[in-house]
């Protein structure tokens, strides 16, 4: 009998080993979890600055051209106005 108990008594603390390596097992796997999900996030944010900086570059090239356009308007419209002034004499 004594050794029946020694035995029950030595598998109730192995099984609350268990569970706690169990235990142990489950938050590992959700930390796990968390950093796929972090670096997912941390990818997604490098994407996003390579975007903004795509779209930054393509504002830039943007504006450059209107200034572009319009410089060349003015000047188009410069010469028309002193075209028409010399004909007015």
């Amino acid at each position: 009998m004594l050794t029946a108990k020694i035995i029950l008594a030595a598998a109730e603390k192995a099984f609350v080993q268990a569970e706690g390596v169990r235990l142990a097992a489950f938050k590992a796997f959700e930390l796990a979890q968390e950093a796929v999900k972090l670096e997912a996030a941390g990818i997604a944010a490098e994407l996003l600055i390579v975007a903004l900086d795509v779209a930054t570059k393509a504002l830039r090239d943007a504006e450059i051209k209107a200034l572009e356009a319009w410089e060349e308007a003015a000047s188009r419209s410069f010469a028309s106005s002193m075209t028409i002034e010399k004909l007015k004499r």
